[in-house]
């Protein structure tokens, strides 16, 4: 905030606070007979949403969430001063997915108050789209979503509508999916900046900040740039220096390609020599192969008809088992293999002797003729066999030596061809080392070099500007935070010694940063406070400061009281802080120190002097014990059931809730009736 004519120039900050919301239409919240759907009206102080799991208390929070917010979110806080797109699309279909109609026909409609301003905002449940919002104090009304965020930016007095969405996330709504504060210092920058500053002042220093990182980044593209032409540019003054050089050497390289591509020619042609010799045996070899196979078909034949004759005496069976050793050199008789008794067989044959015992036929004259007419053309067929043996025999050597001299010949081809290769790339590499024909090119790199230089001199130039004017008006702002430092601290210490029983403070410790990653680039002291949790444990006292040193609901509530800190510092006059399930992670006695810490914010325990009043709200599950009692401390019944949202009334029932009625019923009367009034 500012106050209005102060240095920092502007009008007071204001939050969007929900007053009211109602749901039509939607199938989570049917009502009652005597009332359907739901609706809240939330007072100053504590509220309370109460139910069982699954009635829909989270998605009611983060409903009166979206109805500030529409369908939007903020990035991640990045690296400090990183240009990116701060607005990001959120997920549109957040309510429609848990009912079955989508919420088709389902509609919010919620009262925003600004300041003096109040706003009826009404939207879609089923996308989130924007159906009206009306200034009520006005009758301005309109439906476009851009205009709603520029009239919240306009009556808030914020720099843009991230920065609400952004306080929105990390001060007012504690929900499901929250983000942390207390130990994210990137975030706790934007949102210090967002609540401290008046609108106009934070715009101006986000627009330096965006000034210095693009002329940051530009001088550094530019500085790259120059490297590679300066690089380029000693090259091309390197290539003038040496040209004579390299074209000697490209003159010596063509001389020995010529001379190698003479060889490579000689070479090719012995190879198609050998390639034909190569051929021509291969087909000789094919050729004396089938006449092979021919020859040893015929001596088989003549064979076949002297063995005829030769067991023309014997039965049957027996000449089979002779026949059978002759032609495959296997015994029938015992089943043996037989080459040594096939081979003396054959020639016993050939020689025109006996097959079985060796001497020479004893035949009548007419069988003899028969036989010794066979014989002779088994001898002439046995001659021709031999004869295609021997010539088969040659060309298979003709073909191996003709197979040594085609790879013989093809590895001198392949070298020479390497060599030639390796040449040819050298005089194209020799060839990218000589200068442009004229002396232009560099005059040309000469003249890019300057402008680059001056272009990055005036880059520079307007880093410097904007840094300067950046630290005068980011000095203001550390001026300012400076100035509500004790604030933070102190109100964190009473805000956390409400329920925390170690020693819990707050330190103020400033981060040096750099806007920008340029060599050159000013640094920065950013405001930032960090935890220092002092517990005891089995080795003695220590400092906790890490989110990881501390449990779940110490981290939680430690964030809750950084928050209520910052909402007390901003000075605004009313802000929400939403809560969901602040009993989830506690014990039984802190959820009573919890439910006193809610009350005393609610009820601004701290600053009684002061003029804020924050609208709490928390939601719970129905469960014993005193956080329900404590977060009423001191309501009257009445003022307690005006501060009751009872989702088990209204809420379409679970199974549980539906055989269970009457003993949640009764827990809810039990802990509403625990809490003690201003009279007692």
């Amino acid at each position: 905030m500012a106050a209005e004519g102060s240095e920092f120039g502007g009008d007071v900050i204001s939050f969007p606070t929900v007053e009211a919301i109602s749901v039509g239409g939607y199938g989570l919240y049917p009502g009652t007979e005597a009332a359907t759907g739901l609706s809240l009206d939330l007072q100053p102080g504590a509220n309370l949403i109460l139910g069982v799991n699954g009635l829909g208390k989270s998605t009611l929070l983060l409903m009166l969430r979206h109805m500030i917010t529409g369908p939007f979110a903020v990035r991640e806080p990045g690296k400090l001063g990183e240009a990116r797109k701060a607005l990001i699309a959120s997920n549109k279909s957040v309510f429609s997915a848990r009912t079955a109609d989508r919420a088709k026909s389902a509609t919010a409609t919620a009262r925003l108050r600004i300041g003096d301003s109040v706003l009826e905002v009404e939207r879609r449940l089923s996308d989130l789209r924007l159906i009206s919002c009306r200034d009520l104090e006005t009758c301005e009304e309109f439906d476009d979503e851009q205009t709603y965020q520029i009239y919240l930016c306009q009556k808030s007095n914020f720099a843009d509508f991230a920065d609400i969405v952004r306080v929105i996330d990390y001060l007012c709504f504690f929900l499901e999916s929250r983000k942390t504060l207390v130990w994210n210092l990137r975030a706790q920058y934007e949102i210090l900046r967002a609540i401290l500053l008046d609108g106009k002042t934070n715009r101006k220093l986000k627009e330096l900040e965006a000034s210095i990182i693009s002329s940051d980044s530009s001088e550094r593209n530019i500085r790259s740039v120059l490297k590679t032409i300066r690089d380029k540019h000693v090259k091309t003054v390197s290539q003038f220096d040496n040209a004579d050089v390299v074209r000697s050497e490209i003159a010596e390289l063509k001389i020995e390609k010529e001379k190698t591509e003479a060889e490579l020619e000689s070479i090719d042609a012995d190879y198609e020599k050998a390639e034909s010799a190569h051929r021509s045996a291969q087909t000789q070899l094919e050729t004396s192969d089938t006449e092979l196979d021919a020859s040893e078909t015929a001596f088989e034949a003549a064979k076949y008809e002297v063995m005829r004759h030769a067991f023309a005496g014997l039965p049957a069976s027996e000449a089979y088992v002779f026949l059978k050793l002759a032609t495959s050199q296997h015994c029938s008789a015992c089943g043996n293999d037989a080459k040594s008794s096939a081979v003396e067989l054959n020639a016993r044959i050939i020689e025109g002797r006996c097959p079985v015992c060796g001497e020479e036929h004893n035949r009548d004259p007419e069988i003899r003729d028969i036989s010794e007419a066979s014989h002779a053309d088994l001898l002439d067929k046995y001659s021709q066999l031999e004869q295609a043996r021997e010539l088969r025999g040659s060309f298979e050597s003709a073909l191996e030596i003709t197979g040594d001299r085609v790879r013989s010949i093809s590895r001198t081809r392949s070298e020479l061809q390497l060599k030639t290769r390796k040449i040819i790339d050298k005089i194209h590499e020799l060839e990218r080392e000589l200068p442009p024909e004229e002396q232009s090119a560099l005059r040309e790199q000469k003249e890019r070099i300057e402008l680059l230089e001056t272009s990055r001199r005036d880059f520079i130039a307007k880093r410097e500007q904007a840094e300067a004017e950046f630290r005068e008006t980011f000095d203001l702002f550390k001026q300012r935070t400076l100035e509500v430092r004790k604030t933070i601290e102190d109100r964190f210490a009473y805000w956390a010694s409400i329920y925390f029983v170690e020693e819990v403070r707050l330190a103020y410790t400033p981060r040096e940063e750099a806007l920008g990653q340029g060599s050159g680039v000013s640094r920065f002291h950013f405001p930032a406070f960090e935890i220092e949790m002092v517990g005891t444990a089995s080795t003695g006292d220590f400092i906790r400061r890490e989110d990881s040193e501390v449990s779940l609901s110490q981290r939680d509530y430690l964030d809750l009281a950084f928050r209520m800190a910052l909402l007390e510092a901003a000075q605004i006059s009313t802000a929400n802080l939403v809560v969901d399930s602040p009993e989830g992670a506690v014990d039984a006695v802190f959820a009573g120190r919890a439910g006193n810490l809610f009350s005393a914010f609610a009820n601004n325990a701290y600053g009684r002097d002061s003029n804020f009043r924050p609208t709490l709200i928390a939601a719970c599950n129905v469960v014993d014990g005193d956080f329900v009692p404590n977060l009423f401390h001191g309501l009257s019944k009445a003022a307690r059931y005006s501060r009751l949202l009872d989702l088990t009334q209204i809420a379409a029932p679970t199974q549980a809730l539906t055989s269970l009625r009457e003993e949640y019923e009764g827990k809810i009367r039990e802990a509403m009736s625990s809490a003690t009034d201003g009279s007692t």
